[in-house]
């Protein structure tokens, strides 16, 4: 099962959380498929809760993965490598003619962590193209900032959609938007910064045992940070359907909303089974 998103008008709202909201370090990682990897002109939000000055998020845009964090030196917003999807080196995609390409089609495991100091973008269990896709700050201990309790910018984190909340400054709000267009499940935000071994532990579960995730509540050979979780949510037609609550199974209590009927699928269009 995974949820599947129409790209228009629907997403899962997680709450305003501060755990969700770590300075130090923070891993973000979920499992999706789009419904056309090779469109252009759209950014489509994976998970996010950017708002000005600060946040992060994992999204997809214009045919290529994207992740960011804002820090507190002096306010620097800070982006990865950009990826793209395609099979083949193409023209103007950011990643050069020399890196390594992914299948344009069917699941994948993508997420990114930062540890105050580099953030590496990963995709299927690696760490995606490590010259490019590994920014450093050149220090260490950088936090990242988010936007003061109580504010206009203080968002609500989002599976599927970006906050949009405007520049801050003057309390403008546009609405929600970015809306993804395919699918997403088994979303997971960890307060450390997991290691390329766990990412591969994750991603090769699968591979062995195709159609079953790794329990991330529970440690499992190179991944040893159940422990570390801030959230973890799970498409589960029980939990709820339509607009209905949306259960946190990590320790935390981050409960989730469906929003505008956030439907539920078994498998996707191509027939791929839903990693669960």
């Amino acid at each position: 099962v995974s949820w599947s998103f129409d790209g228009a008008n629907d997403w899962i709202n997680l709450g305003n959380h501060a755990s969700l909201k770590p300075t130090e370090a923070i891993t973000v990682a979920a499992w999706i498929k789009h419904e056309n990897w090779q469109e252009t002109g759209v950014s489509n939000y994976i998970i996010s809760n950017v708002q000005y000055p600060g946040g992060w998020r994992l999204s997809y845009d214009n045919t290529k993965l994207s992740c960011l964090v804002r820090v507190d030196n002096a306010g620097k917003e800070v982006i990865s490598g950009w990826r793209t999807f395609a099979l083949g080196a193409g023209s103007g995609d950011g990643s050069g003619d020399g890196a390594t390409h992914y299948r344009a089609s069917g699941w994948h495991h993508v997420g990114f962590t930062f540890d105050g100091r580099y953030l590496k973008l990963y995709i299927d269990g690696e760490l995606a193209q490590s010259g490019t896709n590994t920014l450093d700050l050149g220090s260490d201990n950088n936090l990242m900032e988010y936007a003061d309790a109580g504010t206009s910018a203080d968002v609500d984190t989002m599976i599927g959609a970006d906050p949009n909340v405007g520049d801050g400054s003057s309390g403008s709000s546009p609405g929600v938007a970015g809306f993804f267009s395919g699918y997403i499940n088994e979303c997971a935000v960890w307060d450390v910064a997991l290691p390329e071994e766990a990412f591969t532990e994750i991603f090769d579960h699968v591979a062995v045992s195709p159609g079953y995730t790794l329990d991330l509540k529970k440690d499992w050979g190179n991944y040893t940070y159940a422990e570390d979780l801030a959230g973890l949510w799970r498409a589960d037609p029980v939990v709820g359907t339509g607009n209905g609550a949306l259960e946190d199974l990590s320790q935390n209590t981050n409960n989730g909303t469906l929003v505008n009927g956030v439907g539920y699928v078994t498998s996707s269009a191509d027939g791929n089974n839903v990693p669960v």
